[in-house]
């Protein structure tokens, strides 16, 4: 029935079945979306705006700290690259595509410094890519970001 009627999607069908609801077809555990899915940018918003609500973002900046791997290798092959998936959301940004493929260190670091911002009391400063300006290595060359 799937196949024959649903173009083998479960995502098709439950849309189909229940038009009224908001369905996240990204978010079936198969992985897979309708054919042609991403291809309608309203489709790309809607995942952004929830990735982004998941992870905290508050600035668009902060997708900056965001590694691919948070994207769905298949949304950015389809959209042509993470600037692109961005693109749809933020038309008005320019993206600098150097600092969206940065590695997920700066990603975990962040979401660490989200945690104590959003745990310690607000009396308590937190700083973000800090550098102390005499804290060295033993070999006494200066630390750098």
């Amino acid at each position: 029935i799937l196949s024959a009627y649903y173009s083998g999607s479960i995502g098709n069908a439950v849309s189909a079945i229940y038009p009224d609801y908001n369905w996240e077809l990204w978010r079936f555990k198969s992985g897979i979306s309708p054919k042609h899915y991403w291809n309608d940018k309203k489709n790309v918003q809607k995942f952004v705006t929830c990735l982004g609500k998941n992870l905290g973002i508050k600035a668009t900046d902060d997708w900056y700290r965001i590694p691919r791997s948070k994207f769905g290798e298949h949304l950015v092959r389809v959209s042509g690259g993470i600037t692109e998936v961005l693109s749809a959301s933020y038309p008005q940004k320019q993206w600098n595509r150097a600092k969206l493929t940065s590695s997920a260190k700066k990603h975990n670091q962040w979401m660490i410094y989200q945690t104590l911002r959003t745990t310690l009391p607000s009396s308590v400063r937190t700083l973000e890519d800090y550098l102390h300006p005499t804290i060295r290595f033993s070999t006494g060359k200066q630390l750098h970001t």
